[in-house]
């Protein structure tokens, strides 16, 4: 749906005005916008037949058009109405319009009022697989910590596991999920270091380019480090992802350059599902019961590897500041000059998440950007 087109601007300059709409067009990715303009669509062709205006939209007209979404004989779902309304919002400003919404009284009763209604299913639980844990798991596997004895696939489970875990990646951020615009991560997108620290210690891991979210134009990647920890210990991310090149390498798989960087024994890109489904087999295997607090046995989820490594910081203590900057959220503690934390500080996190990981009891709450879940873990 076009932008700009009732400014000035489109009737002296059409050709600029098009150009500026493609501009405002490019702030959000295509897959936003296909949303955005559904939403906006479905608000004018509400207002057309009722001679009502869909831009600028009056708060009670936009109730109104909400319980039309909401009431028809295939309702619309409370939370695509949230959606519908920041692609009503982006076209009044892109348009040239002051958007009001936000604050408005009546808007706000109105999203109360469908909430109540039409109460949403409780957001799943994020069970986190500890470092602990996913020692654990891995031990289950056929000639852990021996990669060169193992199966292809299985050394590619436990390599995108460590550097999951101890990267604090999303589930989206290492694998293909179907139907995400996400770009696969690829080889040229993951790569080992090493850093010589000022004491004449040396950090080691791996560096993980990740496409920067919507929420952060103005970056093309965000950097996460998966931080090795002593060199003894068996879930080291660099010792992993060396190996699982080296086996690539082997089977003729191209992982390097500008191909997918996790691949099956097949060819086939690293899934998310087949993580996920890989790590409740092994869960099984190791006789741990993830259990809600009805009893129900909870399944892990693509979440699972970033909550876990929550909840290993926190058993070693590790400092909520530290947490939210290795995790890249959001609200990191002041603006980003100010936020630095060295490489020498995740080491020494990383040395007390492994240390931890032998000792501490598999339990607790946690609450860290969108994980807020409390699970008891049970060993049989």
């Amino acid at each position: 749906m076009p932008i700009v087109a009732n400014d000035p601007l489109a009737v002296v300059a059409p050709e600029l005005a098009r150009k500026v709409s493609d501009l405002l067009t490019s702030s959000i990715v295509r897959g936003t916008l296909t949303g955005y303009n559904s939403g906006f669509r479905s608000l004018c062709e509400f207002c057309a037949p009722l001679g009502l205006l869909a831009l600028p939209v009056s708060s009670v007209t936009l109730v109104a058009w909400m319980h039309h979404l909401t009431h028809k004989p295939k309702p619309v779902k409370p939370k695509s109405v949230k959606k519908y309304l920041s692609g009503v919002r982006f076209f009044h400003i892109a348009n040239g319009h002051a958007w009001t919404m936000s604050d408005d009284p009546v808007l706000h009763m109105a999203k109360r009022a469908l909430a109540r209604r039409f109460p949403e299913a409780p957001q799943r639980l994020k069970v986190p697989i500890s470092v602990g844990l996913l020692w654990r798991m891995c031990l289950s596997i056929q000639h852990f910590p021996f990669p060169e004895r193992m199966l292809f696939d299985d050394v590619l489970w436990v390599t995108a596991s460590c550097i999951m875990l101890l990267g604090a990646l999303r589930g989206g951020e290492l694998t293909r999920v179907k139907g995400t615009s996400r770009p696969v991560l690829l080889g040229q997108d993951i790569f080992l270091f090493n850093i010589r620290e000022l004491d004449g210690s040396v950090s080691s891991g791996v560096k993980i380019l990740i496409r920067a979210p919507k929420t952060e134009p103005g970056a093309a990647f965000q950097e996460a480090f998966a931080v090795d920890a002593s060199g003894s210990f068996p879930l080291n991310p660099s010792f992993w992802l060396s190996a699982y090149r080296r086996a690539a390498g082997a089977l003729g798989l191209h992982v390097l350059d500008t191909y997918p960087a996790f691949k099956d024994a097949r060819g086939v890109t690293l899934s998310r599902d087949y993580m996920v489904d890989r790590a409740n087999v092994l869960r099984n295997a190791t006789g741990a019961c993830v259990r809600d607090v009805d009893g129900s046995a909870v399944p892990f989820l693509a979440a699972s590897w970033r909550a876990g490594f929550v909840l290993s910081a926190r058993a070693a203590g590790m400092s909520e500041f530290l947490i939210r900057k290795a995790g890249r959220w959001a609200s990191a503690g002041g603006p980003a000059p100010y936020t630095f934390a060295s490489m020498t500080e995740f080491r020494s996190a990383a040395l007390a998440m492994a240390a931890a990981a032998s000792s501490t009891q598999l339990s607790a709450v946690f609450d860290v950007g969108s994980f807020n879940s409390a699970c008891i873990f049970e060993h049989a």
